[in-house]
């Protein structure tokens, strides 16, 4: 089985993990329709009863460029924004975290540390955004960690629970699939997931300081992303055996926002 292959099967297979956890077109049962958000008929998105179909781009930045401070430009992201729909963009896919991490090339400033203090210029910055999206009609995707080391991610998480120990993608002293390979180790590590879930709950459970409106109950986000981009490893001899763990990792976590968070579909991130 060759990497290509895990990857679908992976995917595909986590899909039908999560929606055993959800019922009522991605809602919980016994919970009202809400025809503002998206959900799913089928294999075809709906919202207001209508069919939902648009255009997407990954502005990943979006939080830092609305955040108060140095770094951010408001003005831009507006700017950004009233460009993609005049294109008839309507769907962005956001960063919601950036684990703060020693690896190379990882971002900063980061959503976190391994404390539990989070950043809050970058939180309001992410409430900005969507306040922005939603003046615009636009629907976002918020995705919740990252395989890869460009923000951080499962690499970092590993490290804050494992004595600092971590490998960069594309050393050659670990040639691939070391990095992705290492990885795998996250979907079945308790210390790690726990604070990996802290997160999730700060952000899946936030009230947006820009609109006064609860994550959860506001129609401009369409879904939730497990990770940008996860796989159970980098190579078949580890990510075989890895499957299982991986496949929990997407079920619990799945059921573990919708606990939290019952209007808003919840996807494992491979569609990235």
């Amino acid at each position: 089985m060759d990497d290509a292959m895990i990857g679908r099967r992976a995917a595909l297979l986590g899909g039908v993990a999560l929606a055993a956890g959800c019922t009522n077109n991605g809602r919980l049962a016994g919970l009202p329709a809400t025809p503002a958000f998206v959900t799913v008929d089928g294999t075809h998105f709906r919202r207001g009863g209508k069919p939902y179909r648009y255009a997407g781009a990954n502005i990943w930045y979006g939080a830092w460029l609305g955040a108060e401070t140095a770094y951010g430009n408001r003005a831009r992201l507006g700017r950004e924004l009233d460009r993609l729909k005049a294109l008839g963009v309507r769907n962005l896919r956001i960063l919601g975290s950036a684990e703060l991490s020693p690896l190379k090339n990882s971002i900063t400033p980061g959503f976190r540390d391994q404390t539990a203090t989070y950043n809050e210029d970058l939180l309001k910055g992410l409430d900005w955004m969507l306040a922005e999206m939603a003046k615009r009609d636009m629907t976002g995707v918020i995705y919740l960690t990252n395989f890869w080391e460009w923000s951080g991610g499962m690499m970092t998480y590993l490290s804050w629970v494992n004595g600092g120990k971590f490998i960069n993608m594309n050393d050659p002293a670990h040639p691939w699939p070391a990095f992705a390979d290492w990885n795998a180790a996250f979907y079945a590590n308790g210390r790690a997931q726990a604070m990996y879930r802290d997160y999730i709950r700060a952000v899946v459970s936030r009230t947006n300081t820009a609109t006064g409106v609860a994550y959860a109950a506001d129609p401009t986000i369409m879904a939730w992303q497990l990770a940008n981009e996860p796989r159970p490893a980098g190579g078949p001899a580890v990510a075989i055996p890895n499957l299982p763990a991986f496949y929990r990792w997407i079920d619990e976590t799945a059921r573990y926002i919708k606990t939290l968070d019952p209007n808003h579909l919840v996807s494992t991130g491979s569609e990235g």
